[in-house]
């Protein structure tokens, strides 16, 4: 695809406008770290020191893997940071494209503009923390997925690779793959060569999925059992929002459910959930509900009156843009893409500040970006002829 001239300065203002305004905010904020980032410290060290990793540091390596790269050639903390701004501004671009596809070059820019200027996304650039790189690394997969979809190739190639990348950065990165297989079987071209291709990159990352999650969850501790129901061993009875008891849901008991079985492969969470299906499913609307709400108790009453101001615009808007555009492939795929971070909500908690939100936000955006293009639109006027 050529892009003109127009288009061109359009995507070098937009990741110049992201790479300035990140850099002013890490100026004024500096680098932070947050609770999970000994996590990433303490992995990054022992790739250091030629040890594997264990426990749920294997649902993180290629973070673990970016920290020790940057460590090694003494950047450290602040090679990470930078190298997150920098993804930041070609997800900014990615999405200008991602908008345009889907509604064309004003909801592109809407949507880059909106991407850029959300500080409650861009603060997370400054951190040491894996939530940044997914963020711009789901905007991007979600790019190269469609485009596989449309042109073939190569793009195949280009997609298994940032879905990999996602994947082995968080877990909710495994999802992409399993919407991914989906989305290019439902699509596949009618060329015999690329159909191979498709059910190959398809069986790849589904089968990576399995593989690279078994012998992870099995020692992690962010698993639905675990935030599910009561017991001794799910401590946390009925979780919403992760840290804060005051808003879990109590759940029923069930003596017949064994509980010391509740491990991430164990298959006691799905029976609790076939005999409590009422329950289980107030408890998953209850969260997902929250993370869409995005305020948060513990804030202040005017931090969560922009937040939901805010958010109540780029719904409405985005429901507009979907009304607009649902038949195109691309929108079936980021609504798929949303709809499985979502669940990944509801199957374990809402998180403390409402990160899991912000992971799929950007696609949100892309829809709200739709339906203000289709509102700025100038209707011609009709000639008013004597």
């Amino acid at each position: 695809m050529i892009l003109s001239r127009s288009q061109l300065a359009t995507l070098a203002g937009l990741a110049l406008a992201s790479l300035l305004f990140n850099l002013l905010l890490l100026t004024w904020s500096g680098i932070h770290l947050g609770g999970d980032t000994v996590r990433y410290t303490e992995g990054a060290a022992k790739l250091a020191a030629g040890l594997p990793l264990d426990g749920i540091q294997r649902l993180f390596p290629a973070y673990i893997g970016v920290l020790a790269a940057s460590t090694a050639v003494g950047l450290g903390n602040a090679g990470v940071v930078g190298l997150q701004i920098l993804v930041a501004a070609l997800a900014a671009v990615v999405l200008y494209q991602l908008g345009s596809t889907l509604a064309g070059p004003t909801a592109g820019l809407a949507a880059a503009v909106l991407f850029v200027l959300n500080v409650d996304v861009a603060r997370w650039h400054t951190y040491v923390l894996a939530d940044s790189l997914y963020i711009s690394l789901v905007i991007i997969a979600a790019y190269a997925m469609h485009v596989a979809s449309e042109r073939g190739g190569w793009w195949y190639a280009v997609a298994v690779a940032v879905v990999v990348a996602s994947a082995s950065l968080r877990p909710q990165g495994r999802l992409l793959a399993i919407v991914a297989a989906g989305y290019w079987i439902a699509r596949w071209p009618a060329m015999v060569v690329d159909r191979r291709i498709v059910i190959a990159c398809a069986a790849v990352l589904v089968a990576g999925v399995v593989l690279s999650s078994r012998e992870a969850l099995k020692s992690a501790a962010e698993t639905p059992g675990h935030w599910l129901g009561p017991g001794i061993l799910w401590i946390e009875k009925g979780v919403v929002v992760w840290g804060d008891p005051a808003s879990n849901l109590m759940m029923p008991h069930d003596p017949n459910i064994d509980i010391t079985k509740a491990e991430a492969t164990s298959p006691e969470p799905l029976r609790y959930v076939l005999r409590h299906p009422m329950a289980t499913a107030r408890l998953a609307a209850t969260r997902v509900g929250v993370e869409l709400w995005h305020a948060r108790r513990f804030y202040s009453r005017g931090h969560n009156a922009v937040v939901v101001c805010f958010l109540g615009i780029i719904y409405a808007l985005a429901l507009a843009g979907f009304v607009r555009v649902w038949r195109q492939p691309l929108a079936r795929l980021l609504i798929a893409i949303v709809a499985a971070h979502l669940l990944m909500v509801a199957a374990t908690f809402a998180d403390w500040d409402g990160r899991f939100l912000l992971f799929v936000l950007p696609l949100i955006g892309v829809f709200a970006a739709a339906g203000l293009a289709a509102r700025t639109a100038v209707t011609p006027r009709t000639a008013v002829t004597a």
